[in-house]
Order: C-alpha cells, then structure tokens, then sequence
C-alpha cells in the first residue's frame, strides 16, 4: 500500500512537472496550425507568387529535403508570419515590417539555414533514422534562435 502511494505521489509530480514545461513554452503544434491556418488563408494566391503554397506543414526534414525551393520558402514564409502573431520575434526588424514583401528575405535565409541544418546526411537508411522524426516548426524555431531572431521571452 505505501508503494503504491509513493508511486502516484511520483506520478503526479512528474505530471505536474510536464504541464508546467508545456505551459511555459510554445508548442510546435500551435505554431503549426496557426502556420497551416495562414497557409489556407493564402490558398487562392496565384502559384507564382513567392509566399504562396507552402506544402511543408507538421511535416519531418525528409518531405524538406525532397521539397521545391518554392515550397519550403513559403513554408518559412507561413512560420515566420506566425511567429510575428504569436510575438515570438523581436520587435526589429519584424514589427515593422509594411509588406509579406519584406518578409521574403527572411524566409530566404531561413531556407538557407534549413538546408544546411536539414541536409541529406549518410546513405538512406542513415538519413532516414537521423531525420524521420525531425519535425519542420522545430527545426524552424531553431534556426530563428540561431539567428538572433527570438524575442528574449523564447530565447
């Protein structure tokens, strides 16, 4: 009987434990479909346009390493956007942004990051286990991080 007090004195302690991480930090998933939310709000938008039909959303580095350079510039474009809703980015330059326009360096640069973080890495079945799980709004937070680009609340 007291084993299996201490047992669920453990148990909720590290439930408590967990909520109080996940009620600190932002999730990927609300990042995700807030990024998923701006993607379907710019479904209408012409192909051609740069910030247009990004297809990366809630998936792994393998679909980045496949994907056009199109598609993982407007996913970047989607994350970054929702980054600035969520208040994630400092204030310079990202709140002054006047344009999606002016977004567009940015999400080059995290493309660029991406590619290098993201690279193919050994033979297939190497790659496959480094990077099946690897999770594209983590990696982007990340990159932003690397970057200097969070604000010092998600730092």
């Amino acid at each position: 009987m007291l084993r299996k007090c201490k047992l669920l004195k453990v148990g909720v302690m590290l439930a408590a434990m967990v909520l109080t991480v996940a009620a600190c930090s932002p999730t990927s998933s609300s990042l995700d479909q807030l990024a998923i939310n701006i993607a379907t709000k710019n479904i209408q938008t012409p192909a051609d346009t740069w910030f247009a039909h990004g297809s990366l959303h809630s998936e792994t580095a393998l679909a980045w390493q496949k994907a056009s350079y199109q598609s993982k510039r407007a996913t970047c474009a989607d994350y970054l956007q929702a980054m600035i809703q969520k208040n994630m980015l400092k204030a310079q330059p990202f709140n002054t942004l006047q344009s999606i326009d002016e977004l567009k360096p940015y999400a080059e640069t995290l493309v660029q990051v991406l590619d290098k973080q993201l690279a193919v890495n050994g033979d297939l079945q190497q790659n496959e286990e480094k990077f099946s799980d690897v999770k594209i709004a983590t990696q982007i937070e990340e990159a932003a991080r690397k970057l200097g680009w969070l604000s010092e609340t998600f730092e």
